[in-house]
């Protein structure tokens, strides 16, 4: 089970225009929160989690895994979709209280 929350940061983005002026265009960053709850046991490297948005950039994301923050040894970024995928194995019916495993991911993206 995954679900998306967000919040919105407006970033204006100005190019050169060669004559000195301002201009530019604005784009709207926002930041996606995935939770993902995994009720059932993974081997290492076989459990991957979709991501909601496109990643604007990629070292802004991250990843936590019971309320703590993995390190990016723990986990790997796919594209193309874009996904996560976790680099060790856990059976939530034997190491956790609750027979649940919360995975959250936040990173930034432009609407």
């Amino acid at each position: 089970m995954s679900t998306t929350y967000g919040f919105a940061l407006n970033r204006r983005r100005t190019f050169n225009t060669g004559g000195g002026g301002g201009g530019g265009t604005t784009e709207q960053i926002r930041f996606a929160r995935d939770l993902h709850a995994q009720t059932a046991a993974f081997a290492a490297n076989t459990l991957q989690i979709a991501l909601s948005q496109t990643p604007v950039d990629l070292d802004g994301l991250t990843v936590w895994s019971q309320g703590e923050i993995l390190h990016p040894n723990d986990y790997t970024i796919l594209t193309g979709p874009d996904r996560v995928q976790i680099g060790f194995a856990i059976d939530p019916a034997t190491d956790t209280d609750t027979g649940t495993w919360n995975f959250v991911i936040t990173y930034p993206y432009i609407l």
